[in-house]
């Protein structure tokens, strides 16, 4: 069966957890919306939901498989409310008590950019945890810009003057912004998903000299093979033995192909 919000679902009132449909005529029916759920629904079915609340339960579950609910969006509190406030484009109607279409936004767009950007397949349930990751990563930095940014016109003070006095002496110590420390703490943990990933230039090279020195040590061997080979050759005394050992060659995979027709 199709979303909640299909055409089939359009007389329905009630959807129960354990798959009971309440009809607006009162009449019930059975779907299988929720049998992807490994939990016994027998011991749920007191639980109801609207359609569109039940469409909401089943999205924010399979979420849940990849860590994406560990950052779901800010609650809308109103810009005067809200810690983003200060930023918020939305100057009326503010969807009080839903999610941020903002965030929410950002959200999606982050997630599909990394998973081209990366070459991330959707169904590995690893590198999705990993991309969704990045996405929290790149939303809390982005919270932690906004309240960086503050809401006076002289913004907030990067360095914090701390000034202890004791009946012997005055002491002033200097602590950066504790939102700076989150930031740095978040960006390392972004380079080492990344690099998780070999997308980043460091990792590029590592891979790249790997690869050349298999390579350089492959054709090494080759090289030594074909020489023993060619030793051989020089060594055969019959017409009948040059050939067998030709034919060996031919069949070994460890001799890389050559002209034996130019051969002495």
């Amino acid at each position: 069966m199709g979303g909640v919000n299909s055409g089939k679902m359009d007389d329905v009132a009630i959807i129960k957890l354990d798959g009971t449909l309440i009809k607006q005529d009162g009449s019930l029916s059975r779907t299988k919306m929720f049998d992807f759920l490994d939990i016994d629904l027998d011991d749920y079915s007191d639980i109801k939901m609207t359609p569109q609340e039940a469409q909401r339960f089943m999205n924010h579950v399979r979420r849940m498989k990849t860590g994406v609910s560990a950052f779901v969006p800010m609650l809308c509190a109103s810009p005067h409310k809200c810690p983003m406030g200060v930023r918020c484009p939305i100057t009326e109607r503010w969807p009080v008590g839903r999610a941020c279409p903002l965030e929410s936004n950002y959200i999606r767009v982050q997630t599909k950019e990394y998973v081209q950007s990366l070459d991330v397949d959707p169904q590995n349930t690893y590198e999705m945890v990993l991309v969704n990751e990045l996405v929290e990563i790149d939303l809390l930095g982005y919270r932690a810009n906004v309240a960086l940014s503050g809401d006076k016109e002289d913004g907030p003070r990067l360095l914090t003057t701390i000034r202890t006095e004791s009946e012997e002496k005055v002491m002033e110590s200097t602590i950066p912004h504790p939102l700076l420390e989150i930031k740095e703490k978040l960006n390392k943990r972004r380079l080492q998903i990344l690099e998780s990933f070999a997308v980043t230039r460091k990792e590029q090279y590592k891979k790249a000299a790997a690869l050349k020195q298999k390579s350089s040590a492959d054709v090494s061997t080759h090289l030594a093979e074909l020489r023993k080979t060619i030793e051989k050759m020089q060594k055969a005394t019959s017409t009948k033995e040059l050939g067998k050992i030709v034919e060996e060659a031919k069949t070994d995979s460890k001799v890389i192909e050559a002209d034996w027709e130019a051969i002495p």
